[in-house]
């Protein structure tokens, strides 16, 4: 039963057999062909490459000498034509030098005339198991590059409804909220002019009431700003960056901050403005906490991408702080929250720290498509 079996798997099994010698290629396919291999043989280079196209061989077994022919030659021409086809020299005359010039040019392995039929059905069972397993670890990084492709669009999704919530929020914030303390603002100041020359008390408690409703609505004004920047929508991403920027060196003035930009960033999509936004705040904000620095370079740049023939947009903050080591350097969440933005775009995200080297943070982010106006080449400032 066993037998049968083996037969049955062996006949998914093509074999191409080049030799000169005719009656021991014959020999050989007699003896593969009984084993329930499928067999096919050729006597010279020029048969071979034909055949193992047609015939679409998995494994060829390649005497080292055609003719006037060299197999070792042969074996860089049929992997030329089929990548995954896996070479076998035979030889009678081997020789270190002969075997790795073959190793070389993509033999997996070697056997000696006279071939010995349990050591040529080994080699042969080795053969296809490493084609199983290319196989299995091809299947695998496909079913991977499915996994990651969903898991990207799924983050992409999450993104888009947490942003969606924080522009709801801040939409509330500033219908009810801001127009409640604008209210409350109102009537104090009335209340602290109609007041102001009768009853000096009341003035004063409406005066306070004044000033802590102002305070108050900035710390909205701060919150709505964070939930989702107004300029973003109205004016675009530099815009944007620029008063986060400006706002941000307000509340830490010990820190400077200069932003570089070189290249158009109109017209980037909302996806990919947000994601750039709110890398560049998280960085400014882990830097503010954490890295006790007193310098900060962004740098965002669009350019030509040769390798996919259209353009990319590349960003990298890096400040002179303190840095941070390898084992923390991917454990906090808002460096996996920058991460998650720039995968859910198709980028590519790293950061590059030691300690007391300062922290480099880089978004690399694909553009949908090049752009169709020409000019001078990017230049960064």
């Amino acid at each position: 039963m066993a037998d049968k079996d083996n037969d049955a798997w062996n006949a998914t099994r093509r074999i191409l057999i080049v030799d000169d010698d005719r009656d021991l290629a014959e020999s050989l396919h007699d003896t593969l062909e009984s084993k329930g291999y499928i067999v096919e043989t050729a006597h010279d280079a020029k048969t071979a490459q034909a055949l193992a196209g047609k015939f679409n061989a998995q494994v060829a077994l390649l005497d080292i000498r055609l003719g006037r022919a060299n197999g070792v030659g042969l074996i860089s021409k049929l992997k030329q034509q089929h990548p995954e086809i896996i070479c076998v020299m035979m030889t009678a005359y081997r020789s270190a030098e002969t075997v790795l010039k073959a190793l070389r040019q993509g033999a997996y392995d070697y056997l000696t005339k006279p071939l010995h039929p349990d050591e040529l059905l080994a080699t042969l069972e080795r053969c296809y198991e490493k084609l199983h397993l290319e196989q299995e670890r091809q299947r695998a990084e496909k079913e991977t590059a499915a996994l990651l492709e969903e898991n990207r669009l799924l983050a992409q999704r999450s993104i888009a409804v947490q942003e969606e919530e924080r522009r709801s929020l801040a939409g509330e914030f500033h219908d009810e909220l801001g127009q409640c303390l604008t209210a409350v603002q109102a009537d104090a100041e009335t209340i602290s002019m109609l007041s102001k020359d009768t009853h000096p008390k009341i003035h004063e408690s409406a005066q306070a009431i004044v000033t802590v409703s102002r305070e108050i609505y900035d710390v909205v004004r701060r919150i709505m700003q964070r939930l989702r920047p107004t300029l973003l929508d109205e004016l675009g991403l530099l815009e944007a960056l620029e008063e986060h920027i400006a706002q941000w060196h307000a509340r830490y003035p010990t820190i400077t901050c200069e932003l570089a930009v070189a290249g158009e960033l109109d017209h980037l999509g909302e996806a990919i403005n947000i994601t750039v936004y709110r890398i560049v705040q998280e960085c400014l904000t882990n830097v503010a906490k954490h890295a006790h620095a007193s310098h900060v370079d962004i740098a965002l740049r669009r350019r030509p991408d040769k390798a996919s023939n259209s353009e990319v947009l590349e960003l990298v903050v890096k400040d002179n702080g303190k840095g941070m080591g390898a084992k923390t350097m991917h454990r906090g969440l808002g460096l996996l929250g920058m991460r998650e933005r720039t995968l859910a775009v198709g980028g590519e995200f790293a950061i590059d720290s030691a300690p007391y080297q300062g922290m480099c943070t880089s978004a690399r982010i694909p553009l949908a498509r090049p752009r169709e106006t020409t000019g001078d080449s990017i230049n960064a400032d």
